[in-house]
């Protein structure tokens, strides 16, 4: 089986924008597709109807986590509920993130078939920064079932990618630095290093850059994300209430 995860921590805005090209561009049938609801709190009532049509709409499964916990808290439950078995596969997908090139997942799954490879990733415009600056290097290129990875010698950032789902149950479930936001791959990167696996990046598959104009996020979230740059770890909503914008929720 074949799961996608999308963690609801997101405007309806977005999801209207990238659900329709995410599901254009997929080669793959079959696959079940989760909404993790973590109630997003800016137009709560709305956003979540919002939403709830879409998942309608897209054949979305739901599920309503009951507050904001955290991506890991939520994937975890999310895991536990389901128990997926050792073989499948599951695919995160960012809800602000769509694929650029089509059959990108058809691509993840192939490049998972590479039992050392505990993720998958599309490429993303971080790594072509970095190999510009001559800050990285990715020389150990594999192919599995036609489709190029490369081995990433560390750890990198990721908005869409596929992971083993023997993995995650082995690694003890999703982890993270901070609660809310931000550090899984850190996180998980002590874990497949213990597994003796590999994060890898398909360079032919992209995480599409640019394609979000600046009326779809809303500028607080941003401000809240950037807070974390420098040690703040609160959630959005503690944020809002801390910044004097209680009454927007």
């Amino acid at each position: 089986m074949i799961y996608w995860i999308t963690a609801g921590f997101v405007n309806s805005r977005i999801l209207k924008n990238a659900w329709p090209v995410l599901y254009h561009r997929r080669f793959l049938f079959g696959n079940q597709h989760w909404f993790l609801d973590n109630h997003y709190p800016l137009r709560r009532e709305q956003n979540k109807a919002e939403i709830l049509s879409l998942c309608e709409k897209f054949d979305v499964r739901y599920l309503d986590c009951e507050g904001d916990f955290g991506f890991p808290a939520t994937f975890n439950k999310w895991f536990d509920l389901i128990e997926p078995e050792d073989t499948d596969i599951i695919i995160t997908v960012d809800g602000n993130c769509r694929p650029k090139e089509f059959a990108w997942d058809h691509a993840l799954v192939r490049a998972l078939q590479d039992p050392k490879i505990a993720v998958a990733a599309l490429w993303n415009i971080a790594l072509d920064q970095k190999i510009h600056r001559g800050e990285l290097r990715l020389d150990e290129v594999r192919v599995s079932q036609g489709v190029r990875y490369c081995i990433h010698p560390s750890v990198e950032m990721f908005k869409i990618a596929g992971w083993s789902a023997g993995f995650i149950r082995k690694a003890g479930g999703m982890k993270q630095l901070w609660k809310y936001y931000g550090g899984v791959e850190s996180a998980m990167f002590s874990e497949w290093t213990k597994q003796k696996l590999h994060l890898a990046y398909l360079p032919d598959f992209h995480d599409e850059f640019g394609w979000m104009t600046p009326d779809l996020e809303d500028p607080l979230l941003r401000e809240w994300k950037n807070a974390h740059l420098t040690g703040y770890a609160g959630s959005f909503k503690e944020w809002l209430i801390g910044a004097g914008y209680s009454a927007l929720l």
